[in-house]
């Protein structure tokens, strides 16, 4: 946990930032660029943090969010953004 960061709205792992608060019912998170099984852990603990069910994984070499059977790809550099009320993605950015 000793590379892990917070000022208390965002999250920085080795000081790339992974996770934010967008607003009061949004937190965007990213893979930074770092497809690693750390950074995956971090933004998995965000989710279930805030009772979110999806969950960054890799398949094939490739970082995907998987939501039960449903898998979506996700670029390393890709924000992905929550509604914590709906617990849903809102929208996804490169």
């Amino acid at each position: 946990m000793g590379n892990t960061a917070t000022n208390g709205t965002q999250i920085f792992l080795h000081g790339n930032l992974i996770a934010w608060r967008q607003s009061a019912d949004v937190i965007g998170l990213t893979l930074a660029g770092w497809n690693t099984v750390t950074t995956r852990e971090r933004l998995n603990g965000v989710l279930n943090f805030y009772g979110i069910g999806y969950r960054f994984a890799q398949r094939n070499f490739e970082p995907v969010i998987v939501i039960e059977r449903d898998v979506i790809e996700v670029g390393d550099f890709e924000a992905v953004y929550f509604d914590i009320a709906t617990q849903r993605i809102t929208e996804v950015t490169a």
